[in-house]
């Protein structure tokens, strides 16, 4: 696993690093600041990034908005706040796993595995939950262009559908293309 470190504390990191490493892991960059995350993160494709910070700044919090909307990946914080405060805003910037509490070095494996788990359930369900709003605004695109051809064509809706349907099979086009394309030529 590839492994991105952004170190915003004054500790050191040395036995996480060491533990890492020797569990088999690529440590790919270790940065002092979250201010240039996003472009380390396109450099270098981790799959993971870890943070280990005294509290999460609003400066950490921001870049790491930007960070979950340009390309979500499982992050991990390690922080001496156990805020509540501080733990909500975290998980709203996009962190899986808020551990508070300094790095150590004897869970990290465990910690690591969790918050991927967490960050590939969590995409699941982002996924999941797109799909059925898609599908829903279909329906409703599809449902709207049924109530145009009612209304133009003085059709039952089983008759509008229909319509729509065999329009579909006979132009091989999805059903809500064609809905989208009469409510654009009956708008005009």
């Amino acid at each position: 696993m590839k492994i991105l470190i952004v170190d915003d504390s004054n500790r050191s990191l040395e036995p996480a690093l060491a533990i890492l490493v020797a569990a088999g892991h690529e440590v790919q960059c270790e940065i002092e600041s979250t201010r240039h995350l996003l472009l380390r993160v396109d450099g270098f494709r981790p799959d993971i990034v870890l943070i280990d910070t005294d509290s999460p700044s609003r400066d950490v919090l921001e870049q790491l908005c930007v960070l979950t909307a340009h390309n979500p990946l499982p992050m991990v914080m390690f922080s001496a706040d156990s805020s509540s405060q501080s733990i909500v805003a975290a998980t709203d910037a996009g962190v899986s796993a808020y551990i508070a509490q300094h790095i150590d070095s004897t869970s990290l494996e465990p910690i690591l595995a969790v918050a991927e788990a967490r960050f590939r359930r969590e995409q699941k369900m982002r996924e999941q939950l797109d799909a059925a709003a898609q599908r829903a605004n279909e329906r409703k695109l599809i449902d709207t262009a049924k109530g145009m051809l009612m209304a133009a064509h003085d059709l039952s809706e089983e008759e509008a559908y229909r319509r729509l349907q065999q329009s579909s099979m006979d132009q091989c086009t999805p059903m809500c293309t064609i809905a989208e394309l009469l409510l654009r030529a009956l708008a005009q």
